[in-house]
């Protein structure tokens, strides 16, 4: 999760990002300074940099295992 600074990022709360970390298995929360929500136009650069960190590691690690999500009782096979 990359969000600009707390005091410039007035679309999405930084702090609520830290429930998606959480949430999200292998997630990790960056704040890129000197930018508010749109870090990918205001510091496209540093923003570029962290996502391929990112990547680079991921690469690195054994690949997470995800359960898969059981269809709800009561739902025919194939209706959404």
């Amino acid at each position: 999760m990359i969000t600009g600074e707390r005091a410039l990022d007035r679309v999405v709360p930084v702090d609520s990002t830290s429930t998606y970390t959480r949430l999200i298995p292998g997630a990790r929360s960056v704040v890129l300074e000197q930018t508010g929500h749109l870090g990918t136009i205001t510091r496209p650069s540093e923003f570029a940099a962290l996502v391929r960190a990112f990547v680079a590691d991921a690469a690195e690690r054994p690949t997470l295992q995800v359960p898969v999500a059981q269809p709800f009782e009561g739902r025919e096979k194939g209706v959404a």
